[in-house]
């Protein structure tokens, strides 16, 4: 196996898009083994940003991760946009201090959460829906499985925002993840059925 420092990584679709970590002891480490690569987050400070995204004109999103949780010990990030504020969104492991789960989290002016009971050590593709516009709907698969639903309460209909997106922690720079990101797929827009089972599948792939 072998391991370097991630100073920057490349967000495709996003020409000049770089989610990067300007601390050397915040960086994660890239790993490879037996075929696979993965992002390690150490669960203390590690965390990669992004440049402000503009997901102002979409009231929908779709997100793919492969992941590895370590523990379930400390609530963790895996991908968000604006920590738990107006109009964001993330994508945790666990939500919440000792709970064993996953959660898509997303809401204007209140917070609605869709949770996966998984406890830790767990390797898993994460398939999440996220909407805060007329239907209001989260919803979360583990592994392909039937979705977790959570609908309405979410405040006005409304569109997500102008921010950066941070990586294996929040943006506010906490709620640090604790494991393996093999890959990671952030769409602003609605996926077909389709589009979302061959996410899946190349989740699965990148997590062996």
């Amino acid at each position: 196996a072998t391991a370097v420092s991630i100073a920057s990584i490349s967000v495709r679709e996003l020409p000049g898009a770089h989610a990067a970590q300007t601390i050397s002891a915040r960086r994660p480490t890239s790993q490879t083994a037996d075929g696979l690569h993965w992002l390690s987050f150490d669960g203390i400070d590690d965390l990669l940003l992004t440049p402000s995204v503009n997901l102002s004109a979409t009231a929908r999103l779709n997100l793919f991760a492969g992941v590895r949780k370590v523990s379930d010990v400390a609530r963790g990030g895996i991908v968000n946009q604006n920590a738990d504020a107006t109009r964001s969104f993330s994508l945790t492991a666990p939500r919440e201090n000792g709970v064993p789960n996953f959660a898509a989290s997303a809401g204007n002016t209140l917070i609605r959460h869709a949770t996966v009971t998984s406890a830790a050590p767990v390797t898993a593709v994460l398939a999440a829906t996220h909407d805060i516009g007329a239907s209001a709907a989260q919803s979360l698969s583990v592994n392909g499985g039937a979705p977790a639903v959570v609908t309405g309460g979410t405040g006005a209909a409304s569109t997500f925002q102008y921010g950066a997106l941070g990586i294996g922690g929040f943006v506010t720079a906490e709620r640090w993840f604790n494991g393996r990101l093999f890959g990671l797929i952030v769409r602003g827009a609605e996926t077909s059925a389709f589009a979302s089972s061959n996410a899946t599948r190349f989740m699965a792939a990148k997590t062996g």
